[in-house]
């Protein structure tokens, strides 16, 4: 989940299997990917070559997540100009568009998003995240967004966190530690028992509902490290009388497993209404809902419940919604038409230092001026709409003679109007180098086009005395 949290990623970070044991990150998305690949073309009489790749990501992660999970799949062997990546939610959202009538579960002439002018929210529910769109049908079958896609580290796997934090409190965590370590098989196929599990809980279930587990095995971990039984640290648990053991098998009071739900759940719908807030909610009246975990009929009474207004509906195979959109993107990435920007792009400059519009901590002295440091010139503002490939042309000038290279650092905000590089709302994305070609005695000017709409920031630069196209690397990690 570093990659839903901009500010922990970096080409060495590290990640952890479910046995502790630490890797770097970037080696294990790279041989996952690769041994993808290799699985993939064993089925396929096509080289590599000839083949486009779309790797999808969630809408709502930064520039830094999608560029590490593009160089991941670039170390696995994919040529850069052959890989698209795909925005999860779109994706879903151009399935959806293209499902034929029969397969539109419960569809009627309300749930129609074929004609131009209909808005829809597309709302993706995985393991890891939740993914928010709200896009409308243009003409030629192209889709527009009306805000900036959404999402959070909530989905399934926030209602096994919830399961295995109460197999903790009452087996205690050096049990449950033990378990993952020396016996990692038998945990993944708990974890898969609860998966299934999951997809039946509803309202309308009562009593203790009964999930399997690896009884054997906990049970000799309870004697081994806490010199007691599972069935004593149960009985003395805040557990007991809603949790039991009945043949081997866990069984948790239906109550008791419904408020697992409730956390997610709660933070979906609140995110799903803050969504609402910015386009125009009465008039966008259907809520698509796809992935994983949607087809969980408690959370999908949950939703009704939340939105009793908006015609909720729940597109064939939900969970493969992703995948077969993803397809139809790679074919026609155009079938997004235009994208809201999420952040305020901008650069680091000083200007001309003004008492009325500057903070006095702010001034400094540069060659006899007054200058004031780290403004955020801003040259794309946050919440703009703009079509794909929209270019912002930008030109800068070196800062010394016979300079090689320039070097721009490039910041972002939440806020539509940043004052400073250094605000709260402000933070660092990345530095873009331009090599200057033939460097000379004079300060050379350099037009730098910034590319918006597509899935990733593009970024191309030009010198202006030779006209000559320099060689971009943007590295955000």
């Amino acid at each position: 989940m570093k990659l839903c949290k901009r500010e922990a990623i970096t080409k060495n970070m590290s990640m952890k299997d479910v046995t502790g044991k630490a890797a770097r990150a970037l080696d294990v998305f790279s041989l996952s990917i690769r041994a993808l690949i290799d699985h993939f073309l064993k089925q396929v009489d096509v080289p590599l070559s000839k083949i486009r790749w779309v790797i999808t990501v969630p809408a709502s992660w930064s520039d830094i997540a999608k560029q590490f999970m593009a160089g991941s799949a670039m170390m696995a062997g994919i040529p850069e100009d052959q890989l698209i990546i795909a925005l999860e939610s779109e994706a879903a959202a151009i399935y959806c568009e293209h499902l034929n009538s029969e397969k539109r579960k419960g569809s009627d002439y309300r749930f129609s998003i074929e004609n131009d002018g209909s808005k829809f929210m597309m709302v993706d529910i995985g393991g890891g995240t939740t993914d928010i769109t709200v896009l409308e049908k243009i003409a030629d079958n192209k889709m527009k967004q009306l805000c900036s896609s959404t999402g959070g580290i909530f989905g399934g796997m926030s209602v096994d966190e919830e399961y295995i934090e109460m197999l903790e409190n009452i087996i205690m965590g050096a049990v449950m530690r033990k378990l993952k370590s020396d016996y990692p098989q038998s945990y993944l196929e708990m974890l898969s028992s609860f998966e299934y599990l999951k997809q039946s809980i509803d309202s309308s279930l009562s009593g203790q509902i009964a999930v399997n587990i690896p009884y054997e095995v906990i049970s000799s971990l309870c004697k081994s490290q806490a010199d007691e039984t599972f069935e004593s640290l149960l009985e003395s648990s805040e557990y007991s009388g809603r949790v039991s053991l009945e043949k081997g098998k866990l069984k948790i009071d239906a109550g008791l497993l419904r408020s697992f739900f409730n956390k997610p759940i709660l933070e979906m719908i609140t995110l799903m209404k803050e969504c609402f807030k910015q386009c125009e909610p009465e008039r966008v009246r259907i809520i698509l809902v796809v992935g994983g975990f949607s087809q969980c009929p408690f959370l999908r009474e949950a939703l009704k419940t939340a939105f009793p207004r908006k015609l909720i509906k729940f597109p064939h195979e939900p969970n493969l919604a992703v995948l077969k959109g993803a397809v139809l993107f790679g074919h026609e990435p155009s079938f997004i038409a235009s994208r809201v920007v999420r952040y305020t792009y901008g650069v680091e400059v000083s200007k001309d230092y003004d008492p009325r519009l500057h903070s006095s901590d702010r001034r400094v002295i540069v060659d006899g001026e007054a200058l004031c440091r780290g403004v955020f010139d801003t040259f794309m503002k946050a919440e703009t709409s703009v079509p794909i490939g929209t270019a912002i042309t930008e030109i800068y000038t070196t800062t010394e003679k016979n300079q090689k290279s320039h070097y721009l650092p490039i910041y972002i905000s939440t806020s539509k109007n940043p004052r400073y590089t250094d605000d709260d709302e402000s933070s660092y994305l990345g530095t873009i180098k331009v090599p200057i070609p033939n460097p000379s005695e004079i300060y050379r000017d350099v037009k730098v086009n910034f590319y918006f709409g597509f899935t990733e920031l593009e970024v191309e630069a030009i010198d202006v005395e030779t006209n000559e196209k320099c060689e971009v690397k943007f590295d955000l990690l």
